[in-house]
């Protein structure tokens, strides 16, 4: 059975709106979700199944270590979250 993960980031990310993290290890490929807001809006990026994110913005992902690299495509709204949602194989 698949278990689901949500993680809630909430950090600076910067001018550049840039930012890796390291979270749980062990993600099914295809399953990694990002939602952010900026400006009253909502992005998402999606994982491609071979570790690339895309959507509104672009990055990668390692689906054994559970390392996030991404570069989002607008600076998220001050004190809003960034949702990680990944599926456990």
């Amino acid at each position: 059975m698949n278990k689901r993960r949500f993680f809630k980031h909430t950090r600076a990310l910067g001018l550049l709106a840039v930012s890796s993290l390291s979270l749980a290890a062990d993600w099914a490929p295809g399953s990694v979700r990002i939602v952010y807001r900026a400006l009253g809006n909502t992005y998402t990026l999606t994982d491609d199944g071979a570790g690339n994110l895309k959507g509104n913005g672009s990055g990668t992902v390692s689906y054994l270590t559970g390392s996030v690299s991404v570069t989002l495509q607008a600076l998220p709204d001050d004190r809003s979250a960034i949702v990680i949602r990944a599926i456990a194989p």
